[in-house]
């Protein structure tokens, strides 16, 4: 059983990564280290939005940021968030949910049960 502290945290760390653009930088960042602007290109969005979107995942625990030279160059703080990410998608594909259909129309059509969970 998860501890009230580690609900916090848990809580914390789901609502960071509950924006697509959020999980596309971290899957960049698990590719490798980058500073804000390498992530702005890579997913071609304004510098000052990856800053912003980086400052929320760094202050949720997810990234952490070293000064090298003139520029922080962001990376992921251990390869569990990896793995968080990889269950998370094994558990979208065993019980069929895609996109942002509501649960049971996804259910209806794919035929999951709680067996599968």
């Amino acid at each position: 059983m998860m501890t009230p502290e580690i609900q916090t945290r848990a809580s914390l760390l789901f609502a960071a990564l509950g924006y697509p653009v959020r999980l596309r930088i971290v899957q960049a960042l698990i590719e490798q280290p980058r500073s804000v602007g390498d992530v702005s290109i890579k997913l071609g969005i304004l510098q000052s939005s990856a800053s912003q979107h980086l400052s929320v995942l760094s202050r949720a625990g997810i990234v952490k940021k070293e000064q090298q030279g003139a520029q922080h160059v962001y990376s992921i703080r251990g390869p569990r968030i990896k793995l968080i990410l990889q269950l998370i998608e094994e558990f979208c594909s065993v019980h069929g949910l895609y996109g942002d259909d509501p649960v049971d129309e996804a259910d209806e059509r794919q035929g999951s049960s709680p067996e599968n969970a």
